[in-house]
């Protein structure tokens, strides 16, 4: 990601995949054994998320 863009911006761009990424992970962690195995979950897809969507982005339109 680059450094010469805005805080916010910054923000803005991975509030999804956060969203997301502890959604899914804490709802699998649920059934796998609690927080104790959601939040991290929910972390690794958060990173997984953000890559994949920085890819995309990158793409030639």
């Amino acid at each position: 990601m680059d450094t010469d863009r805005p805080p916010a911006e910054i923000a803005e761009t991975l509030a999804m995949p956060f969203i997301l990424g502890m959604a899914f992970g804490l709802a699998i962690g649920r059934f796998l054994g609690g927080f104790v195995v959601g939040v991290p979950l929910g972390l690794v897809l958060f990173a997984a998320f953000a890559w994949i969507r920085s890819r995309l982005a990158a793409l030639p339109q």
